[in-house]
């Protein structure tokens, strides 16, 4: 289930603010304000994926070790910047740790077996891939989760996003709106306060998935 329409979003902010009347359509809208809202809403929605890590992003990868390689890399596929990253060698999971420490590693002892530590490294067009110690042996099968970038939104009345988190990109873009015409209404708390919220319920939610894994 995606979002909320584009259009019921830009018309619960113009109800907000008062300034314009509802729109029957983004598109063409007066002084073009659907298309300063909608930019709004994806400077809000760039805001909060940068705090808070949604489930209708994550992507997974199947990798295969060969044996030879320690470096793999996604293909085609570019990172959310700052996203959480994972790395699950069958339902053990790797640490992730920085290059240097990755280095200081391998330069103590070289061999091949099963993996404990990865750090992150891009391909030569920028897509995701991970560096692996020890080398992965031949036949491990290694599961790799990342965070995709979300859709932007569009003006098109229809246009939507992949997270859920209406409530969140309404406030913050009415937040937004008040702070850049010089209101305050005090949205900019209220945005502030629900995206910790929000931030700390997927802590949570996501501390209680790993005692789960583990615990089978």
């Amino acid at each position: 289930m995606p979002s909320d329409t584009v259009l019921n979003f830009v018309n619960k902010c113009l109800r907000s603010t008062g300034d314009y009347e509802p729109l029957a359509t983004v598109v063409g809208s007066p002084a073009a304000i659907a298309d300063r809202i909608v930019d709004t809403m994806n400077l809000v929605l760039a805001d909060i994926c940068r705090k808070i890590e949604f489930p209708e992003l994550e992507v997974s990868f199947t990798l295969a070790a060969d044996g030879i390689n320690s470096q793999y890399l996604a293909s085609g596929f570019v990172t959310r910047p700052r996203s959480g990253l994972k790395l699950t060698c069958g339902i053990y999971p790797v640490e992730e740790v920085s290059t240097s420490r990755l280095n200081e590693l391998r330069d103590q002892n070289t061999y091949s077996g099963i993996p404990q530590v990865f750090a992150r490294i891009a391909g030569s067009n920028g897509e995701l891939g991970v560096d692996i110690y020890p080398t992965p042996a031949a036949g491990l099968v290694l599961t790799l989760y990342a965070a995709q970038e979300p859709t932007k939104f569009t003006v098109a009345d229809a246009a939507v996003t992949e997270i859920i988190a209406d409530d969140l990109i309404e406030l913050g873009t009415i937040a937004h709106m008040d702070a850049y015409s010089g209101m305050e209404r005090g949205y900019m708390q209220l945005y502030e306060a629900a995206k910790n919220r929000a931030w700390k319920d997927t802590f949570e939610h996501q501390a209680f998935r790993v005692e789960c894994e583990d615990y089978h």
